[in-house]
């Protein structure tokens, strides 16, 4: 490549780079923010099927489409009881 085809990138703006800054920062942050409010949702629904079920899976996508999976079984006798559960429900379809 000659000297000729290069061609110099402009000097930003001091003021345009620090508002740039801020938006990503700000949008960064809000990102975690809401990272850490769907973490502690998906605990608060585990906490409430612990209260009425001995052992159970949660299985769906959150809102971001990254899948959210949970199990709770206290003992392989109920590991396979769950596996049971599920086979029969997919071959069942519904």
């Amino acid at each position: 490549m000659t000297d000729e085809n290069k061609k110099a990138l402009p000097t930003p703006d001091p003021k345009q780079e620090e508002m740039i800054r801020k938006a990503l920062k700000h949008h960064l942050l809000e990102n975690i923010d809401k990272q850490n409010v769907a973490k502690a949702s998906v605990g608060h629904v585990v906490d409430s099927a612990r209260e009425f079920m001995g052992s159970f899976v949660i299985l769906g996508y959150g809102y971001d489409g990254a899948p959210i999976t949970f199990t709770c079984a206290n003992n392989p006798q109920e590991m396979d009881a769950l596996t049971m559960l599920i086979n029969k429900y997919i071959h069942q379809g519904s």
